[in-house]
């Protein structure tokens, strides 16, 4: 079961976790007021926002930020939190275009 975060503090914590232990990455919480996280491994910089609900502000604010200092920009959200339910598959095509999901 997938869970739904109340707040992005919650959602946060997830990804800093997932991003230090299971990836290595060392990471900062609000730099600059520009991402709420920026992780460094390898000499890649790496932009993290957490959002709670997915929608064209989410993207266009993905999309200024790509070109900030860092190799990756992504949005990290719940699955089920967004939109009305979940992403669906146009939705899906337009992020993975524009954000191929790094394999690192």
């Amino acid at each position: 079961m997938r869970r739904v975060f109340g707040i992005e503090v919650e959602l946060g914590a997830v990804v800093v976790r997932w991003l230090r232990v299971d990836m290595g990455w060392e990471v900062w919480q609000e730099v600059d007021g520009i991402y709420d996280f920026l992780a460094l491994r390898n000499g890649l910089l790496w932009g993290v926002e957490t959002k709670l609900r997915f929608g064209a502000a989410v993207l266009t604010q993905a999309w200024q930020r790509r070109h900030r200092h860092v190799y990756f920009v992504s949005v990290a959200m719940s699955d089920a939190r967004c939109g009305r339910a979940t992403i669906n598959g146009v939705q899906a095509d337009i992020c993975n275009t524009l954000y191929p999901r790094p394999i690192l």
